[in-house]
């Protein structure tokens, strides 16, 4: 399998020496953006060695040979041989799974990228988490919230205003050591980031998103629509056509770097405390400690809430023996548990219509 996938390398990514990505020349261009979108910060030339324990192939749909199906077995429309390969003909999808690795074919960006990397992380001792997280004296502040918190905004005003390093905006990994490592996935940029980012949305001419509730309602509304979404989706048309008319609720997406700079991006540090992030009906800001385990049991249901669109995924390829739920749920919750211990846990209450100024303000009197 590796020959054959080398003769039609495209990129290679390596996520801190644990966890290679190789994607081949044919891949679908939504498939390319979605992973990109995620780990483009881990590219890596062609010709650089890399010395991953595991590795996720992705593939062309179109390049899987279908072998002998007579003595599978079925889940529902999914054709599987337990714990070895699992064929989702309807979404043109097929996972093969190998000693240390994923071979992914796809012909659409209808699989998420990020689980795959966390689940071989978990084996290392290292969960993902939904969390910004800054440096500062070589010391990592780990900022866990949901999303649209203010995560973003608040990293940037650090990196900027502060002098801090960033290891990611919305997603890294935290391990059982108590350190962070860096996970810069690209930056969503919605319209309240305007204000925060006013040089950037300038610097790259990104324009508003006019009337998009109006465009929103008219296409749920529209009729034949689930028709119409039946063949979008088997075209691999979705993506595109939902990009072309604008109903994304974003305006852009740019890589960290092209946000803050080429040395904004710190690799890894010892977590020093933790500041959980939420909105509240409060007319004030709230600054209170909390006892680990409630951070502990946040964390973790906030990563898989994060991820609640791929789920049926995730249980069909438990179903099938691809993938180990139950250890992987128990041990995401070990690392979060072990990774926290120790550490001063408080959680910060926004007022949810407060301006992103006193939010700064706020951040910068806790540091």
């Amino acid at each position: 399998m590796t020959q054959e996938i080398e003769r039609y390398i495209m990129l290679k990514y390596n996520i801190h020496n644990i966890v290679k990505v190789i994607i081949d020349s044919k891949i679908a261009q939504s498939v390319l953006d979605s992973i990109n979108f995620q780990i483009r910060h881990f590219n890596v030339k062609e010709n650089e060695e890399e010395k991953c324990k595991y590795c996720i192939y992705v593939s062309s749909y179109s390049e899987y040979q279908i072998n002998d199906k007579s003595k599978m077995s079925l889940f529902h429309d999914t054709v599987f041989d337990y714990e070895q390969i699992m064929i989702d003909p309807e979404n043109e999808l097929v996972i093969e799974k190998g000693e240390n690795s994923f071979h992914i074919y796809a012909s659409r960006s209808n699989f998420l990228i990020n689980m795959f990397i966390h689940y071989y992380f978990i084996k290392e001792g290292y969960s993902m988490v939904h969390a910004a997280s800054v440096e500062i004296d070589g010391k990592s502040i780990l900022l866990p919230g949901p999303g649209g918190v203010g995560k973003t905004a608040l990293v940037g005003y650090a990196v900027k205003h502060l002098g801090m390093r960033v290891h990611g905006d919305d997603i890294v990994l935290i391990g059982q050591q108590g350190n962070c490592l860096s996970f810069p996935r690209s930056f969503v940029l919605k319209e309240y980031h305007r204000n925060v980012y006013p040089d950037v949305f300038a610097k790259y001419g990104i324009k508003s998103n006019k009337h998009y509730g109006i465009k929103r309602f008219l296409i749920e509304n529209a009729p034949f629509l689930p028709l119409i979404k039946r063949l979008l989706k088997k075209h691999g048309l979705q993506d595109k056509v939902s990009r072309t008319i604008g109903i994304e609720p974003h305006l852009a997406t740019l890589s960290v770097r092209e946000i803050l700079g080429d040395n904004s991006i710190a690799d890894k540090s010892l977590i020093e405390r933790i500041l959980f992030l939420e909105r509240s009906t409060n007319s004030e800001f709230e600054l209170i400690m909390v006892e680990e385990k409630e951070i502990v049991d946040r964390m973790f249901s906030i990563i898989y809430h994060e991820w609640v669109e791929s789920f049926r995924q995730l249980f069909v390829m438990g179903s099938v023996g691809m993938l180990d739920i139950n250890g992987m749920f128990k041990d995401t919750y070990q690392i979060i548990r072990t990774s926290v211990e120790g550490k001063k846990c408080y959680i910060l209450k926004i007022p949810n219509n407060s301006p992103v100024e006193s939010l700064h303000k706020q951040f910068e009197q806790y540091v």
